[in-house]
């Protein structure tokens, strides 16, 4: 397939970051860098564009019996993938994700809100929805937030900025982002007005998911919806209410 070549930059800029780590205990090795998991091929056909972020792939999409088994059409592009070649490949274990072995226990916390997008990371479920990781492409171990605050600064710098290049190039409707609320000060792109309340589940405590308008770079605009993460995205609702805040979204973005 032809790769447009921004997207090659891009493959090239995650993998020089993952190269650039060669000596660090806390990038899990062998692995690969993940741009992004999904079909991206589907989700550029998709009639709403729909990504999720989080902060960098968990250590457990790389077994320890089998290292490539979610990715087995990327297992041994590396090194070669630094001289520009087997792009394909490693752009083809990426799309087959969702189809292949997912870590469904994480994934299924997201789910039900693209569903009521009519939406889905995986195939036939609806538009196809890709996922993204803000902090850096790379699976590290420890988790991010136990990692020092040493390897936290030499990872976000590059990670940031791949990130913030591949939604440019992806040019997403809506991008879903459940973590803590700290991490919102890593994105970026100018909003159009302060975060507003889009969807409120009420309780003694209410829980509130935000919407704030961001321009991306090259003038696209995206509606970042935010809500507060416990141990998985959105972990603080129920199934049912995220199909409902799914609808919500939705019914705002056609709405205009």
């Amino acid at each position: 397939m032809e790769i447009a070549l921004p997207l090659q930059r891009l493959i090239a800029d995650a993998w020089t970051e993952y190269a650039s780590h060669g000596a660090t205990e806390y990038v899990v090795r062998p692995s690969i860098p993940i741009l992004y998991f999904g079909d991206l091929e589907a989700y550029q056909g998709a009639k709403l564009r729909v990504i999720t972020a989080a902060l960098n792939p968990s250590r457990t999409e790389f077994p320890d019996g089998d290292r490539f088994r979610r990715f087995r059409r990327a297992e041994n592009v590396f090194p070669e993938i630094l001289d520009g070649r087997l792009f394909d490949r490693y752009l083809g274990g990426l799309g087959t994700y969702y189809r292949d072995e997912p870590y469904r226990r994480w994934f299924s916390a997201l789910e039900p809100v693209l569903n009521g997008m009519g939406a889905s990371f995986y195939p036939d479920g609806g538009d196809a929805a890709l996922h993204t990781d803000i902090c850096t492409p790379l699976a590290t171990d420890p988790t991010w937030s136990n990692l020092s605050d040493a390897a936290r600064s030499r990872l976000i710098g590059p990670g940031l900025r791949i990130w913030h290049d591949l939604v440019d190039y992806l040019r997403p409707d809506v991008i879903l982002l459940s973590v803590a609320a700290r991490h919102l000060a890593t994105i970026r792109f100018p909003s159009l007005e302060p975060p507003t309340p889009l969807f409120t589940v009420q309780r003694d405590r209410p829980y509130i998911v935000t919407e704030t308008r961001l321009t991306l770079t090259n003038g696209k605009m995206t509606r970042l919806i935010f809500g507060r993460a416990a141990n998985t995205p959105f972990g603080l609702i129920s199934n049912d209410d995220k199909r409902a805040l799914g609808r919500v979204i939705r019914g705002e973005v056609k709405g205009g």
